[in-house]
């Protein structure tokens, strides 16, 4: 047990250094081809690894046939929809009003800040709509319907059958955040369990040191610069930005270890969150007539309901609508 938590330890504090250095190479005054290299393949290998992770789960399984099969042996309750809404005031059920509010949640991710500085810093729009349609929603989305599908369904099979065990949670219940680990563990073999780990690494340190690079950008723009140098050199911003990556990443390391199992609730705030952000982006881009007084009190607005029905127990989720679309309801 000790020997797992010291490489447990030892791989987050590795992984923590390298979403550091990239972060921090955000703010560089160039871009070397290796860094286009690099992020033109961390896409192609997330895919690569969902896709991998899909077809060993089947065959462990015993193929295509024997999963269509034992798929009818599971409880309706995992194939079917629930139903449009549940009228009551907490809904944990995955109804159909559920379903689509949770993707609005997701989508909360596209309007974060960093989505809107990485697109207006861009010197050409035209590789947006093949990003947005094709690779996004297209092939990304294809790849999420079926295969991470196949993980969670191929993933129910094998537990019932005494193939795999999750471990449980604190406060009861299976972790079932262990579920993709632990089917990599149980069916991939070494070559393609490391293919799938570097994927893995790939899509985190994507998102992890573009968020910590652009939260430094919105520390040196909005707080260096405005408040206390205003004249401060491109050096100095610079140096600024690489100090402010780092300590985003020391306190995002320090929240991860100590709000354990809470850092799902967390993350699940987040996304909704985020999600209000949409107004504020429509605003800047469409719909000129939206003051940033309103804005701002619309933001206080959402940030309430999205926390209300999120964290209250016995008022989460009321009439199975998810967060999210109960913070942009609260605008209207």
């Amino acid at each position: 047990m000790e020997r797992t938590v010291f490489w447990v330890w030892f791989g987050v504090i590795l992984y923590w250094i390298y979403c550091i250095f990239w972060g921090v190479k955000g703010f560089r005054r160039t871009r070397t081809a290796s860094d286009y290299f690099i992020a033109g393949r961390q896409l192609p290998l997330l895919i690569a690894g969902i896709v991998v992770i899909g077809i060993s789960t089947i065959v462990a399984i015993g193929g295509w046939s024997a999963f269509t099969a034992k798929l009818k042996g599971l409880d309706p309750s995992l194939l079917e929809v629930p139903g449009i809404m549940k009228f009551k005031a907490s809904g944990p059920e995955w109804t159909g009003i559920k379903t689509l509010t949770y993707m609005f949640a997701l989508m909360g991710i596209q309007a974060a800040p960093a989505f809107s500085m990485w697109a207006f810093s861009n010197r050409d729009t035209r590789p947006f709509p093949w990003q947005q349609a094709v690779a996004s929603s297209l092939i990304v989305g294809a790849v999420l319907i079926f295969f991470t599908a196949f993980q969670g369904l191929g993933g129910q099979i094998m537990f019932q059958a005494g193939d795999i065990s999750l471990p449980e949670k604190a406060g009861g219940g299976l972790d079932t955040d262990a579920l993709v680990p632990t089917l990599m563990g149980k069916t991939l073999p070494t070559p393609l369990l490391v293919f799938t780990a570097i994927a893995a690494i790939a899509a985190m340190q994507s998102t992890g040191a573009a968020y910590m690079s652009t939260g430094g950008g919105m520390l040196t723009r909005d707080l260096f610069v405005r408040y206390i140098k205003p004249d401060a050199s491109n050096a100095a911003q610079i140096w600024f930005g690489r100090l402010s990556v780092i300590f985003i990443t020391v306190l995002a390391f320090i929240v991860a270890f100590i709000s354990g199992d809470q850092l799902v609730l967390l993350s699940g705030l987040a996304v909704s969150y985020g999600f209000q952000m949409y107004p504020a982006l429509i605003g800047a881009l469409f719909w000129r007539r939206l003051t940033r007084q309103g804005i701002v009190a619309g933001l206080i607005a959402g940030i309430i309901a999205v926390s209300a029905t999120y964290m209250i127990q016995g008022f989460r989720y009321p009439l199975t609508i998810h967060s999210a679309g109960w913070g942009i309801l609260s605008r209207c």
